[in-house]
């Protein structure tokens, strides 16, 4: 089934980034900004929240890069579907390969590292 993102039965997972300029233990981790939260999703069953102070440096760096290149508006979380959002709109964007893309107006696809990933969930959800 492919859901909006926009749908309240939406449960997000990594997906695995294919790209043979990278080593292949990196990942495709759905993020969601909802007001002044930062949701990773490292499973179906695990997710993160942050604010922008407990926010980790990497996952600042890669949402800086990706809001930089984003030279169109976002769409709609409506819009977007949820296997629609593991594919960056322009594929030869060497940028979207290592940092991610922008799939929606609060959701965002970021590329980690299984080593980023096991650091993500040794956070608390404390914020």
């Amino acid at each position: 089934m492919n859901t909006s993102c926009a749908s309240s039965s939406f449960s997000p997972a990594p997906f695995p980034h294919f790209d043979e300029s990278l080593a292949s233990d990196y990942w495709r981790v759905p993020l969601r900004t909802l007001d002044d939260s930062y949701i990773i999703f490292l499973n179906e069953n695990i997710k993160r929240i942050f604010t922008s102070e407990n926010l980790p440096d990497f996952i600042k760096l890669a949402l800086a890069f990706i809001k930089a290149s984003s030279i169109t508006s976002p769409k709609a979380d409506s819009e977007v579907y949820e296997l629609d959002m593991f594919l960056p709109e322009d594929k030869d964007n060497e940028l979207y390969k290592e940092s991610g893309w922008r799939a929606s107006d609060s959701w965002f696809i970021v590329i980690l590292s299984n080593y980023q990933i096991n650091e993500l969930a040794g956070y608390s959800n404390e914020a």
